[in-house]
């Protein structure tokens, strides 16, 4: 910031305030701006600017990607805002009171760069980034894709097949973003070579020999890069049980992919009949409710046991499966994904990719229709994992275990009543009719999905993290003959 010349009325003071944060490795004191204070005409700063088109990454795609590589790392741009400058002609916006010093007299000064607090900054800084993968991603083209494609704000995640391209990404990536005043650090990466060429100021406190404490976040999920797992760390207060609390502890349960979807279902539903209740914010529901709460909470830890494998892909394989599965019940209904691949040697890999539930709407509807509902959330999410998938699939397999969805979807949709007929017409766009399969009921990993199970049933429940055992056996050995399958 640089004192302020400037005489013109028009113009806007920020207030602002630090925001603690005691796990932050680098900046624990970080000072905010608020552009929604309103001045004397009653208006903010924030109520006049536009925020600007959204160029920020979806997070669930730049978390699937990263699971299909088998070197990766992750590092951030050293304050990134700070290092962007403001037009001049629009400094007298950004003025603050400030003093260093208790002794000296408070004085008027102005931001220089992008602020904290402004509705348009994640849009000007991210704009710069791709205007500097513009200027120089011919001559950076590794790096250029990934500040398009796999940065979110100033989070980038590097993906790599071999050590030796991972350390060439690594080397075009610091020199473009150089060429834009940008500096990186916290680097970490399940590569021992990567960081030996980081100097450690610049690393996250990482130790290769030390499992249990190499934890950190990759935009927001608990990753630990020695063994190469996602993992959860979920530590409940005591509390009153309410509806706030029961809100406040399922968002600490950050879940983008939804390895533990059927956990937090339990939660959903509970907050589901708490509105059907009528019960207040603050007011303590009936005590069944406070009982299966008080239960479900105990029971939260256990989410530490987790350990996911991150890179799910093997190098040789040769026939690479979608598998999707779906189920609903009165009570919820969602669908669930697994990878297949058989490897040169005919060994069978199977593994979770991600999960999406729903809690059933309030209106009642027979369970035909919210199987059908199931089977459109399943086609959603099958074609969102092969449109994003940095890897072709050889063939596509969605189940379900209602046979009367599975007629439906068999069916052309002018046959169909309007409720079916639109959700059928939009599975049908999405995953082709001869590659849904019937399922039984036992065997549906999705079944986890439509009833929800407490975090102690989860951990002790290979269906839901391994599929259906009969998915590592040849397609001979399958219970459903695949009269569809042409491939």
């Amino acid at each position: 910031m640089i004192p302020c010349t400037s005489a013109d009325n028009l113009s806007y003071y920020f207030p602002h305030h630090c925001v603690v944060k005691d796990d932050s490795g680098t900046t624990k004191i970080r000072v905010v701006f608020d552009g929604s204070s309103k001045g004397s005409n009653n208006l903010s700063l924030n109520d006049v600017l536009l925020p600007g088109p959204k160029l920020q990454n979806d997070i669930v795609t730049i978390l699937l990607t990263f699971r299909f590589f088998p070197i990766v790392f992750s590092t951030d741009i050293r304050q990134m805002y700070r290092m962007i400058g403001i037009h001049e002609q629009d400094l007298k916006y950004q003025k603050i009171l400030w003093r260093f010093d208790p002794s000296n007299p408070i004085q008027e000064y102005t931001l220089c760069t992008v602020t904290y607090g402004l509705n348009c900054s994640p849009y000007l800084a991210i704009r710069t980034l791709h205007q500097l993968a513009k200027d120089y991603g011919e001559e950076f083209p590794l790096a250029r894709d990934i500040l398009l494609k796999s940065t979110y704000v100033d989070d980038i995640i590097g993906l790599g097949h071999s050590v030796k391209g991972i350390l060439e990404l690594q080397k075009q990536l610091t020199d473009l973003l150089f060429c834009g005043g940008f500096e990186l650090r916290k680097w970490t990466s399940n590569c021992k070579e990567l960081l030996s060429l980081v100097p450690e100021s610049h690393q996250h406190n990482i130790s290769f020999n030390d499992n249990a404490n190499c934890i950190l976040k990759i935009l927001g999920l608990q990753w630990n890069p020695v063994l190469d797992v996602f993992s959860y760390s979920v530590k409940p207060i005591a509390r009153e049980c309410t509806k706030r609390v029961i809100l406040s502890e399922i968002a600490k349960i950050y879940d983008p992919l939804g390895f533990v979807a059927p956990v937090v279902l339990v939660a959903k539903c509970l907050i589901q009949r708490l509105w059907i209740q009528g019960v207040g914010w603050d007011e303590v529901p009936t005590s069944d409710v406070v009982s299966q709460w008080q239960v479900y909470v105990s029971q939260l830890p256990l989410l530490s046991s987790f350990a996911i494998p991150r890179h799910v892909t093997i190098s040789d394989a040769v026939c690479t499966e979608l598998h999707g599965y779906c189920d609903a019940s009165l009570l919820a209904y969602g669908g669930v994904l697994y990878m297949r691949q058989i490897d040169s040697e005919g060994n069978v890999h199977v593994n979770l990719l991600c999960a999406k539930s729903k809690v059933c709407p309030l209106k009642v509807l027979s369970v035909p229709r919210l199987e059908t509902c199931a089977a459109l959330l399943l086609s959603n999410l099958m074609h969102f994992v092969i449109t994003n998938s940095p890897i072709k699939f050889d063939r596509i397999y969605a189940w379900s275990d209602s046979s009367v969805a599975l007629y439906w979807i068999k069916s052309h949709p002018s046959r169909l009543k309007t409720f079916v007929a639109n959700r059928v017409q939009q599975t049908q766009d999405r995953i082709p009719p001869n590659r849904w399969f019937h399922i039984s009921g036992v065997g549906n990993p999705a079944d986890c999905l439509s009833c929800s199970l407490l975090p102690k049933q989860l951990l002790d429940h290979p269906l839901w993290f391994n599929g259906p055992p009969w998915l590592k056996l040849s397609h001979e050995l399958w219970p459903t003959p695949l009269e569809f399958d042409k491939g």
